[in-house]
C-alpha cells in the first residue's frame, strides 16, 4: 500500500471536481497555488526550482507562471485563432490572495473548465502569463479509466462560450458578474450545478463508485475511452459523420 508523503494531505469528499478545487485552495496553508491535475506527467524533475527562481514575479507584479501543457498531442501553450491568437495559461502558479481577490472558482463550472476562466479573468485584470520552461503532459487514459472532459465538458463549454464570447467571437471582457462559493460546507454538500455528484453521503457513493458498478454502466452507455478517442481522430471522417446523425436522431 502506497503512503501519502508527510507534506501531502488527502481530503476525503464527494463534492464536484470545481468545488474541490476551490476548497483545496481555501484549507491550504501556503501564500501560492498551482493548479495541477492528477493525469499529467512532467519533462523535468527541478519543477519547484524553476518555480522558485521566478516566484518573485508572482510576489511583486501582476504575473502568473505557467508550465507547457500539451493534450493528446496538441500543444496548448500555443497560440489559438479562437482566442484571437492570445497565448493562455495553463496548470498554472499563482498567489492564493490573488485566486481570491478575483473571486475563485465560478461555482456554476462543474467539472472542467473552471480554470479557462478563472485564467482569463487573470488576464482580463491586467495580469502578465509567464510560461516556464516545464512540459507537462496529459496521460492518454487506458479504456477503463474515467474522463471527466469526455464525460461533462459540454455543459461546461457551453458556459465559457457564454460567459467569454459574442457571436462565436472571444473578447478579454467578461459578460456576467463571478458566482462566488461561499466558505462553508465546501467538503460536505455540492453546490448546484450539481452534475453527478448532488449526493454526497459516503455510504451512497462507496456502493456507487466501486469498481463493479462503474464497469456495469460504462458496458451498458458504451462509455470507453478508446472509443472516445477514435471518434477524436476521425470525428471529420463522412461515415463517422453519418453515423453520428443516426446516433442523434
Amino acid at each position: 500500500m502506497n503512503r501519502i508523503p508527510k507534506n501531502c494531505r488527502y481530503v476525503r469528499t464527494f463534492v464536484k471536481p470545481s468545488q474541490c478545487f476551490q476548497a483545496g485552495v481555501l484549507i491550504s496553508k501556503y501564500n501560492y497555488i498551482a493548479l495541477l491535475s492528477d493525469d499529467i506527467s512532467l519533462n523535468k524533475e527541478n519543477y519547484l526550482e524553476e518555480v522558485y527562481k521566478n516566484i518573485n514575479l508572482v510576489e511583486n507584479k501582476k504575473t502568473i507562471l505557467s508550465l507547457k501543457l500539451s493534450s493528446y498531442g496538441v500543444d496548448l501553450w500555443k497560440k489559438f485563432e479562437e482566442y484571437n491568437y492570445m497565448e493562455t495559461p495553463s496548470a498554472a502558479v499563482i498567489k492564493k490572495s490573488d485566486f481570491f481577490s478575483l473571486g475563485g472558482i465560478d461555482s456554476r463550472f462543474v467539472a472542467v473548465n473552471h480554470d479557462t476562466d478563472l485564467y482569463l479573468r487573470f488576464l482580463e485584470n491586467g495580469f502578465k502569463n509567464i510560461f516556464i520552461d516545464i512540459i507537462a503532459t496529459e496521460h492518454i487514459r487506458k479504456p477503463l479509466v474515467p474522463s471527466l472532459y469526455n464525460k461533462f465538458s459540454k455543459n461546461d463549454q457551453l458556459l465559457l462560450k457564454k460567459l467569454w464570447f459574442t457571436n462565436g467571437v472571444f473578447s478579454l471582457r467578461r459578460k456576467d458578474y463571478v458566482k462566488s462559493y461561499s466558505a462553508d460546507n465546501l467538503l460536505d454538500a455540492t453546490v448546484e450545478p450539481f452534475g453527478k455528484w448532488k449526493n454526497t453521503s459516503f455510504i451512497f457513493n462507496f456502493f456507487k463508485y466501486n469498481f463493479f458498478y462503474y464497469l456495469l454502466i460504462k458496458t451498458f452507455t458504451l462509455d470507453f475511452n478508446f472509443i472516445y478517442n477514435f471518434y477524436l481522430r476521425n470525428k471529420d471522417n463522412f461515415f463517422i459523420k453519418i453515423v453520428k446523425k443516426i446516433i442523434k436522431s
